[in-house]
Order: structure tokens, then C-alpha cells, then sequence
């Protein structure tokens, strides 16, 4: 049942908030924060100001704004799920991965929505999550083999709210020569350790060097999706059409709270090693500013633009030349 139809009791409505309580102080990556907020939500929960809570939606929504309340991280979530929550195999206490279901992610193809070569051989990747490369790596590798022989190459993020920092390592790597580049650093409070994400060594296929890359992107951009946008940004390797994204670099896990609930609590952040930032509460700063919807027609836009130069200080008399410049030029006229 949908959560605006699902009933909630005082034992249920009890249960989230005092899991969220217990769990808040432990877990979050910044401490003083999650005492502030566990605070305030034990005053309201005292007071019995969530007694009129009775559906899932309701609480949901009025659980969120509460933990956000005190910095508006948007990765500290409460959700509901219509399915029964249940540990997977090997996973400890309420810890849970709710994004693995195999059935689930075949049926999106892992977040490869489209793979397409463009007028002017220009290529074009809609990835809408980056799931985990045990299950989504070799999709990634397909798309990227299948468009590794484009004139330049969009990447659209408009739909993609997140996933794996694995998955982001390995399709970073397909920009850069096999020499490892740091991309990426995660401290986790939980267990006091800094991990450290880097290019791989080897990718399968072919890597795409020396060629533009552009990346759309929108608010509803998030997460994995921020970091990939933000390491490539920072090494100065792509150019990013769009709006801002939404503003989440704090990495965690999710926590059954009850059967149809469950938390996503960040216990790490996110520390570029080129400016010691991140992305969190501010979003990645698009190179050039556009609405979701211009983003595609002003990215392409420019790829064209590129491909018609760049080919036109080649050899046009080589008839594959020519051909991607007459198809260059024609959409170009298009777009116009």
C-alpha cells in the first residue's frame, strides 16, 4: 500500500522515532549536529506533537524536515517501503543494501537508459544511477566501447540520483590515461578511516582521450552522480551544462527502522584532493548555466561546433571526413 494509504500506530509511530533517536547520535558523520537534531525531535515526541501523525506519508514528511532542520542534509532521509523490509544474506544487524535487487536493477538495465551516436558522430550516454559495478560494470563497459570511436561525447545526469563510489571510479577512468589519478576521498566517522577512490589501472576496451566530453546535468542530479560530475570538474576534463545539482556529499547506509521504514544516516563525507572541498549544501556549479531542458540543445550545440572545426582543419577531401562534417553541419542547422 502506498504511504499515504498506510495507517501507522502509536507503536509504530514510536518505534521509527525512537529508532531514529538511538541510531542519530551513533551513526551521523557530524556529531554535534545529530545531538541537535535528536534533541529537538525528543522534545517534539515528548510534547506530542507528532500524535497527530496517522499515515506513513505523514511521517515521513514531517520526519525529514526535522532531521534536516539544523543543516538541510538531504541525504539524511526517513522512507517507506510498500514491500517488507528483510536483511540480505551476510548483512549485519539492520543494516540493509535496498538498491541490490538484482530482479529490480535488470529491468532498468542497471541505469543505462540510452546509448546513441548523434549526427556528427557525437555520442550520447543517459546513465540515470550508477549502480554497483558488480551488477552495472559490464553495461558501463558496453556503452563505453560502443561509443569510444565518437568526435565528442554527452553524458547526461538529468536523471541520476546517485549510487555506487565504485561505479564512479571506473567510469572516470575510461577519461584518463592508465596512470592512477586520485579522484576522491571519503572519511567515515563509524569506523575513524579515510578512504581513498583513484582511476583503475586497466578498463576493458578503449579509453577516451583527447576528445570533449560534456556532462548535463539538473536540481534532481544527486550523490554518486555530484561526485562524478565534481571529480572530473576539478581535474578539468569535462564541461558542464545545466543546473545547479542538489547538494549531497555526505555518504552512508540504510537502517531498517520497521518493517515499512527505514533511514539513509551518512556517517562519512566527501574530500576532493584537488580543493579539500565538496559539493554538500551547495551542489556542483555548472560551467555553463542552462535549464534542464536547454542543457541537451546547448551542450550538443557545442560538440558540433567542435566536430565542424576540428574537422574542418583535417583533410575534408577524406571522404569520411567529409561526411561527418556534412552531418555535423545539417544538425547544426537544426538546432538553429
Amino acid at each position: 500500500m502506498k504511504a499515504e494509504e498506510m495507517i501507522i500506530n502509536d507503536q509504530i509511530r514510536e518505534q521509527v522515532i525512537t529508532g531514529i533517536i538511538d541510531k542519530l547520535p551513533a551513526i551521523y558523520i557530524f556529531p554535534d549536529i545529530a545531538n541537535l537534531v535528536v534533541q529537538r525531535i525528543r522534545e517534539r515526541y515528548e510534547n506530542n506533537e507528532y500524535s497527530h501523525l496517522h499515515t506513513a506519508a505523514e511521517l515521513v514528511a514531517t520526519l525529514n524536515e526535522h532531521m534536516r532542520e539544523f543543516n538541510g542534509d538531504k541525504h539524511l532521509r526517513l522512507r517507506y517501503s510498500e514491500d517488507v523490509l528483510t536483511l540480505h544474506e551476510n548483512e549485519e544487524e539492520e543494516a540493509i543494501s535496498i538498491f541490490d535487487d538484482k530482479e529490480r536493477l535488470t529491468h532498468i538495465n542497471y541505469g543505462v537508459y540510452k546509448v546513441e551516436r548523434l549526427a556528427g558522430n557525437i555520442g550520447y550516454f543517459d546513465l540515470r544511477n550508477f549502480h554497483n559495478p558488480e551488477y552495472s560494470g559490464s553495461k558501463i563497459v558496453a556503452a563505453m566501447n560502443l561509443l569510444s570511436d565518437t568526435s565528442a561525447l554527452i553524458i547526461d545526469l538529468r536523471h541520476n540520483g546517485g549510487g555506487y563510489p565504485g561505479t564512479v571510479a571506473l567510469l572516470c577512468s575510461y577519461f584518463f590515461t592508465p596512470e592512477p589519478i586520485h579522484l576522491n576521498s571519503m572519511y567515515f566517522r563509524t569506523d575513524d578511516q579515510l578512504f581513498q577512490s583513484w582511476t583503475l589501472p586497466y578498463i576493458p576496451g578503449s579509453r577516451y582521450l583527447d576528445k570533449p566530453v560534456y556532462l548535463l546535468t539538473s536540481n534532481f542530479t544527486f550523490s554518486a552522480a555530484e561526485e562524478f560530475a565534481y571529480n572530473l570538474q576539478q581535474l578539468k576534463r569535462v564541461t558542464i551544462f545545466g543546473e545547479v545539482t542538489g547538494g549531497g556529499a555526505n555518504p552512508g547506509t540504510e537502517y531498517i527502522l520497521h518493517d515499512h521504514f527505514h533511514t539513509f544516516i551518512p556517517n562519512g563525507r566527501s574530500i576532493n584532493p584537488v580543493n579539500q572541498m565538496n559539493w554538500e549544501g551547495v551542489g556542483v556549479q555548472p560551467d555553463i548555466l542552462t535549464s534542464k531542458e536547454e542543457a541537451y540543445n546547448t551542450a550538443y550545440t557545442h560538440a558540433l561546433q567542435h566536430v565542424i572545426k576540428n574537422t574542418k582543419e583535417r583533410d575534408e577531401q577524406n571522404s569520411i571526413h567529409r561526411k561527418i562534417l556534412e552531418e555535423a553541419e545539417e544538425a547544426l542547422k537544426g538546432l538553429n
